[in-house]
């Protein structure tokens, strides 16, 4: 079955979310992040959290909340931790 450019849109924007939140430098946020999105997710999750829009709504919503409370924290990425101030 071949996907809309809508729902492959929103996996993408899933997993942007994704990598941003699991790169905060604070443990907090991917604690929250996790009741959305599973640990270790798979395609199969970001496609399903795309395809239903309570699921995708939710998660945007995390993310914001998530974005704001703990963005400060700063991006560890690969060894190095970048700020966001």
């Amino acid at each position: 079955m071949q996907k809309s450019e809508t729902l492959k849109a929103r996996i993408e924007v899933v997993k942007a979310m994704n990598t941003i939140v699991t790169c905060i430098n604070n443990l907090n946020a991917y604690m929250q992040w996790i009741y959305i999105v599973p640990d270790r997710a798979t395609e199969d999750d970001f496609e399903f959290i795309a395809e239903d829009e309570e699921e995708f709504e939710s998660a945007v919503r995390a993310f914001g909340i998530i974005a704001k409370e703990y963005l400060d924290s700063g991006l560890y990425i690969d060894g190095d931790l970048y700020s966001c101030r």
